[in-house]
């Protein structure tokens, strides 16, 4: 199998395997300028979310995306919300990470809330 499209971001590009690759990148090809949105997506079924709030937050502050965002299909506010928020307690460096979720396939995806360090 290729190489993702994924690995041509300049931050990619080392070999070091052990760097975080997020689920979806949005900026403009070559040099990072204009970095516009760093993406993780999950289920909400046994998904620990720890690893992605930190490639959320790696990729804002230390990268220069302008907006971090997780979302999260399967879910409701109700079932999500406090689970997110302990995972984030526990994150140094938090970045602000947009907490959007889309419960089931017909209906839209809504930003349920937006996590910010607090330390």
């Amino acid at each position: 199998m290729g190489k993702s499209i994924r690995s041509g971001h300049p931050y990619l590009k080392a070999p070091d395997t052990s760097k975080p690759k997020p689920d979806l990148l949005v900026h403009q090809p070559g040099g990072g300028r204009y970095n516009h949105a760093v993406i993780e997506i999950k289920s909400v079924v046994g998904q620990d979310i720890r690893k992605d709030l930190k490639t959320l937050s790696l990729f804002r502050n230390q990268l220069g995306y302008e907006r971090a965002i997780l979302l999260i299909y399967g879910a409701t506010p109700e079932a999500l919300t406090k689970r997110v928020q302990r995972y984030a307690a526990n994150v140094v460096q938090l970045a602000p990470i947009e907490v959007w979720l889309h419960a089931e396939p017909t209906a839209r995806a809504v930003l349920s809330h937006t996590l910010a360090s607090s330390r």
